[in-house]
């Protein structure tokens, strides 16, 4: 059961436990190592649980990978270096076998779990993975509670300068409306008082405002 998603840097999955084909509690799947790594996993809960003791010890911040993965007959992993590198580990479904080295994974984006089909279908058609997760959630009965978020530090770090991009060009253009309705106003009075026409008025204000980098609206 379960649904993985990862794309762009961000992991995300379901919180839903399942037990014996009922709902039976809620969980996390997807956790952020001390060493920047993304790790998300399906399958049997307390192999999962191993599975994040060794990710803290073993999952390194040069991207290295320590030691192999413990033995496990019911999980699959999803592994992504601080680099945006990809891994994978499965068990290949009950009766398997999965531990070793995981091994290094291309593509655009990867999935996990019973959800996964519903998921990278999702991703194919550009949906980011958390919304990805929530397309799974809506049809397999395996998966659901929350969506839990996990972000590569670039991917935290790009967001936050795109963030502050968008605000200082709001910003830019809120001051630049304001110097141009100024000049437009001081031009519009300079005009009055000095009696002119109203059509040179209209000139001179529309001339001021283009200066200042913006042309108001002229009533006529």
């Amino acid at each position: 059961m379960t649904t993985i998603a990862y794309r762009d840097g961000i992991m995300a999955g379901d919180t839903l436990v399942t037990l014996y084909g009922t709902r039976d509690s809620m969980t996390e799947k997807v956790r952020k190592t001390k060493s920047g790594w993304l790790v998300g996993g399906c399958g049997s809960l307390g192999e999962l649980t191993t599975a994040f003791r060794w990710a803290e010890k073993c999952l390194q911040k040069d991207g290295s990978i320590r030691d192999r993965a413990p033995e496990s007959k019911r999980l699959d992993l999803i592994l992504v270096a601080p680099d945006g590198t990809t891994y994978g580990l499965s068990s290949c479904g009950d009766g398997g076998s999965s531990g070793g080295w995981p091994a290094k994974v291309t593509g655009m984006f990867m999935a996990a779990g019973s959800g996964a089909d519903l998921a990278r279908g999702a991703m194919a058609l550009n949906a980011p993975a958390d919304l990805a997760v929530r397309v799974a959630m809506s049809f397999d009965t395996g998966s659901g509670g929350e969506v839990q978020v996990v972000k590569l530090d670039s991917t935290i770090a790009q967001e936050a300068i795109a963030e502050a991009a968008a605000r200082a060009t709001k910003e830019n253009a809120e001051r630049k409306a304001a110097a141009a309705a100024a000049v437009a106003q001081a031009a519009a009075e300079a005009a009055a008082s000095m009696g002119l026409q109203d059509d040179k008025a209209k000139a001179d204000v529309a001339e001021a405002a283009a200066i200042a980098g913006a042309a108001p609206e002229v009533v006529h």
